[in-house]
């Protein structure tokens, strides 16, 4: 829904001006500029409310008002931003007024101005360029504001401190940028320090910029703190340092004294540039290349602040695509060599690496090469460990397509920094398992024993869990979850990892209890920890999760308890204490997930004998599983394919859903080009098609083709084609279908089939093939 918005908000803003004779409004933007990966504009715990996005306007006549924009094509408006009694901005939702479908109305109901003539101005819009200034003034208003950062951020530009701010459509900073609090005049420390930077910039007090106050003020590491870095930006201290920097090296009498206050300059900037405003004010072409000029210099005392202050610099966005522009990236590398530098110089490659293009460099360089004189054999310190691992986990993060795989030798440098005595290594090295996939060989040798030659790495996580820093039980977690669905690794985890969940089971921070939910809902695929679950009646507990306010925790919860009813005591467990009719009722979350955990979980409880009298005793329960299949979500989509399977083998039921247009719906899923939603569709569209005349109601939906192109090239999942098969065996009782088929050219990729070791995919191909030959002559 949120498309129907941005095409309304688009044609709104192309009329849009200042001049209120002509333009209905003065501007309309959505509230943050930020943009989730689903497409969404609201913070995570608005979406479980509807809440898809908010929209700011600024009217001619009756100030700003917000929109809230629903995932349902409904708006309406909010008071919006308001400031509160301890003065700080905070939204409020409260809605103001009815709902609408358009934009257009409550703007109208809103603004005499707006609702005179946006008809004529729709019809025929005038375009005006509005500078930048000009628009960042009118969003000064006193009841309603925007939160930093606010949808237009500066961007300096050059050594000009006052310079106009322009738009960034993207993230500027990695954090946000906030400007600077009044200084208070009970502040001696900042006022002394203001004093002293004050003599650097201003000419009348000092012609000499480099005199010896600097290097006392480099000592200084009230830099550190937001009242040093406070005095550095209001001074104007930037450029003055800048231009220090900027000198060229001299030779005799002056060298010495000259370096001393480029070394100072370093420090200073190294500490300033924790901030994200500063680092704003040093993220332009020229204090790139200056940066780089002093770094080919390669003079050993300035590289270690020189390196930390572009590490701090390469979060904001612009520093880094100059950096990498000025061929940073490939500077960096050389200096790999030096291994007292290299743990500084792999943290500010990690610090660049933040995107695509800044991967393809690094292995355009042959950074792995590089690396592999400390990691292959493992030469390297704690802290060079830690920081060559996290820029190799950076690698895959932002480079899937182009990144290096894994090689043996990685394999045993990450298990030795599993056992490292500094936690943030054993952390990061327990993520480079959760983001580089790991072939069977390598499997095998993370699975062995410590010698010479091969690791004990499931070891080493379950020790992981034992520890008493929390980010690294949560980042032992997190592998144990993606290395668990390795059946090797999963395997190779048990039994030993049992008693160290049941410690961790009543942990109070919440974040180690979500991480063993997961874990719980990955390794109950081993048998022998189902049964525990069993043993330790886990139902009860999992089951009151299902009533938190917190969704991940339902989720989770969810998922957990959906593995271990795969084992018939936890399933009457679940039973008995009325946990289906629970599960049943999340399905009307407006949360996906939720929606789609609680459906999965009820897959085992649906493939027993007792479930179809059961799930009829539902009010409105099959029309609540048909209508998930209108989700746009592909788990949602999956989940639900799943339980239709399960539930229409009985003929009742299959009766009711086809009523409730079952066909149809599974039809239009078919242009799905996800393997994890289209071999449950092929189940569910096999089974469904065993009624009254649904065969030939597929076909008339125009399922045949899709699900024939399911079988062709580039598609190579064994179990998507097999579900296929045996669906198209089932079409195939139907003439129409048969002649479909057989145009289609279906009856090479059966015959292949038929020689399945699979008898039940065998039999489905060779009664296709037969239906097909048969129906067509």
């Amino acid at each position: 829904m949120i498309d129907k918005f941005e095409i309304e908000l688009t044609k709104l803003k192309s009329v849009a001006g200042q001049d209120s004779s002509k333009f209905p409004l003065r501007w309309i933007e959505w509230e943050s500029s930020y943009k989730g990966s689903d497409g969404l504009r609201c913070a995570p715990w608005r979406r479980s409310l509807g809440d898809i996005g908010y929209i700011v306007c600024s009217t001619h006549d009756q100030g700003v008002l917000v929109i809230l924009c629903r995932n349902d094509g409904k708006c309406f408006r909010i008071r919006g931003y308001c400031v509160g009694s301890d003065g700080e901005e905070e939204m409020n939702y409260e809605q103001i007024g009815e709902l609408y479908d358009d934009l257009k109305s409550p703007i109208s109901i809103f603004s005499g101005v707006f609702s005179k003539l946006i008809g004529s101005s729709l019809s025929a819009p005038v375009r005006e360029e509005v500078s930048t200034s000009e628009r960042h003034r009118s969003f000064s208003n006193n009841l309603v504001s925007l939160p930093q950062p606010v949808l237009f951020l500066s961007q300096p530009s050059g050594s000009e401190e006052n310079s106009s701010e322009k738009e960034q459509e993207k993230q500027e900073d990695d954090e946000k940028i906030i400007a600077f609090t009044k200084a208070s005049s009970s502040e001696g420390e900042y006022w002394a320090l203001h004093s002293k930077l004050k003599s650097l910039v201003d000419p009348e007090r000092s012609a000499d910029p480099t005199k010896n106050d600097l290097i006392e003020l480099s000592n200084n590491t009230i830099f550190k703190e937001a009242s040093g870095q406070r005095a550095v930006y209001t001074t104007g201290a930037i450029p003055a340092m800048r231009d220090i920097l900027r000198l060229k090296p001299t030779h005799g009498f002056g060298e010495l004294r000259q370096n001393q206050q480029v070394e100072a300059v370093l420090r200073i900037f190294a500490m300033i540039s924790l901030n994200p405003l500063i680092r704003r004010h040093l993220a332009n072409e020229e204090v790139v290349r200056i940066l780089l000029d002093i770094l080919k210099r390669e003079e050993v005392s300035l590289m270690s602040d020189l390196l930390t202050t572009i590490a701090n610099c390469c979060h904001n966005t612009s520093f880094r695509e100059y950096f990498i522009e000025k061929q940073g990236i490939e500077q960096l590398i050389v200096f790999i060599k030096q291994q007292d530098l290299v743990a500084k110089v792999c943290y500010t490659l990690w610090s660049v690496n933040r995107s695509q293009r800044a991967t393809q460099v690094m292995i355009d360089s042959h950074l792995s090469i590089e690396l592999e004189r400390y990691t292959n054999p493992c030469s390297a310190t704690d802290e060079q460990m830690l920081n060559i691992t996290r820029l190799l986990c950076s690698l895959p993060v932002y480079g899937p397509k182009i990144f290096e795989p894994l090689k043996a030798y990685h394999i045993k440098f990450f298990c030795i920094g599993l056992r490292s005595s500094n936690d943030e290594c054993v952390s990061w090295s327990a993520k480079a398992f959760t983001v580089y996939p790991i072939d069977e060989e390598l499997q095998r040798l993370f699975c062995g024993k410590p010698d010479a030659k091969t690791n004990d790495g499931p070891t080493s996580l379950r020790h992981m869990l034992d520890n008493k820093n929390t980010d690294v039980v949560l980042s032992g977690l997190d592998s144990v979850v993606v290395l668990g669905e390795i059946a090797m690794i999963r395997d190779a985890l048990n039994p030993g990892i049992q008693s160290k969940l049941q410690n961790l089971w009543k942990s109070e921070n919440p974040g180690i209890r979500k991480g063993v939910l997961k874990v719980i809902g990955v390794l109950t695929k081993n048998q022998a920890f189902l049964q525990w679950t069993v043993r330790q009646n886990l139902i009860p507990d999992l089951l009151s999760y299902l009533n938190s306010t917190d969704y991940e925790f339902v989720i989770y919860a969810a998922k957990a308890i959906g593995t271990c009813c795969n084992e018939a005591g936890n399933l009457s467990a679940l039973m008995r204490l009325n946990g289906v009719r629970t599960l049943w009722s999340l399905m009307k979350s407006p949360v996906p997930g939720v929606q789609a955990a609680a459906t999965r979980a009820l897959v085992p409880f649906l493939k027993s004998s007792t479930s179809p009298p059961i799930v009829r005793t539902f009010v409105d329960g099959l029309e609540l599983l048909v209508d998930l299949l209108r989700s746009n979500d592909a788990e949602v989509q999956e989940s639900a394919c799943m339980a239709v399977t399960q539930i229409a083998k009985d003929k009742e039921n299959l009766a009711v859903m086809t009523d409730l247009g079952l066909v149809e719906l599974l039809s239009r899923l078919l242009s799905t080009k996800q393997d994890s939603v289209r071999k449950p569709l092929a189940d569910a569209i096999g089974v469904a098609a065993d009624w009254s005349n649904n065969r030939r109601r597929f076909g008339e939906e125009g399922a045949v083709d899709p699900l024939v192109s399911y079988l062709r090239p580039p598609s190579s999942n064994k179990e998507v084609h097999a579900a296929t098969a045996k669906a198209l065996k089932a079409l195939s009782e139907d003439a129409e279908n048969s002649k479909k088929l057989s145009q289609a050219g279906v009856v090479e990729y059966l015959l292949i089939m038929v020689e399945s070791e699979d008898p039940d995919l065998q039999m489905a191909a060779a009664v296709a093939i037969r239906n097909i030959r048969t129906n067509r002559a």
